[in-house]
């Protein structure tokens, strides 16, 4: 970024501000926080649905909503600054739409690789389609990719958030389109690390036939001064990038484990193939 990200003062009163504080009584511990989960509402979301008891005030299809967030709504028009820092893969578990899940709900667990028990059945909804289910429980058994990271606040009111962005369905090939880009960033002949460059996330609408759904749009992030500007793209601080290589060497060394959930219903899945 073209400036530091400050960090966010607490407010307290000013009879306090003499007081000497060091955090006493606060766990910095990774295991005691939440790491938000980005996703986006769709029009069969159950926040968006204004007489369902998980309606969220304001909540549109085309929105982010960041789970465990403060302020969960995002506004995806204008779309958030992330700095990427790492990704890996797993097949998740969630019971069906018709049986209480979807929209993000029905979470049943994860596993790292596609288990024995998994088998193809036609999807109820389009027999051409095949689904992949447990064939002990018939839950869904849907290949996801996780993108974690930080959310930058661009205004440099609050700190970097700590992220995960899930890929499944139709979302591979953004996730894939997205390391494509990636690695296309080089500096002096070698490969940049993720986390040196910023991007921007956006969503979309995608329209198949007589559907239509939100994914997500990421392109590189606009360059903000001068200073970068032969980059093409947004470069972070030293610090800033000190801060994504010490998130990275604490998942890679599976010290930290990002939260793991469903991304989609896999309603608009092309192949469910990674």
């Amino acid at each position: 970024m073209a400036k530091e990200v400050s960090k966010k003062e607490a407010g307290l009163p000013a009879y306090l501000k003499d007081k000497k504080m060091q955090g006493a009584g606060v766990s910095t511990d990774q295991a005691d926080m939440l790491i938000p989960m980005l996703r986006i509402l769709q029009a069969l979301s159950p926040e968006v649905e204004k007489k369902g008891i998980s309606y969220l005030p304001g909540a549109e299809p085309g929105m982010g909503l960041l789970k465990n967030a403060p302020n969960p709504l995002i506004d995806m028009d204008k779309g958030i600054l992330f700095q990427p820092v790492y990704a890996n893969k797993a097949v998740v578990e969630w019971i069906p739409r018709q049986s209480g899940g979807g929209g993000g709900g029905g979470f049943v667990g994860t596993y790292p690789e596609m288990p024995k028990t998994a088998t193809q059945v036609p999807d109820p909804n389009n027999p051409k389609r095949m689904l992949t289910v447990n064939k002990e429980n018939g839950n869904l058994l849907v290949e996801t990719r996780y993108h974690g990271g930080f959310i930058i606040d661009e205004e440099g009111k609050a700190p970097p958030m700590p992220a995960v962005i899930p890929f499944s369905s139709t979302g591979h090939t953004v996730a894939k389109g997205w390391n494509t880009l990636m690695a296309q960033k080089i500096f002096e002949g070698q490969r940049v690390d993720s986390w040196a460059v910023y991007y921007r996330i956006r969503t979309r609408l995608k329209v198949r036939g007589t559907q239509s759904w939100y994914i997500f749009d990421i392109t590189d992030a606009a360059t903000p001064s001068e200073e970068n500007s032969h980059l093409g793209y947004v470069a972070p601080t030293p610090s800033d990038f000190d801060r994504g290589k010490a998130l990275y060497d604490s998942l890679a060394s599976g010290k930290m484990k990002f939260e793991q959930g469903v991304a989609d219903d896999g309603d608009h899945d092309d192949d469910g193939k990674m």
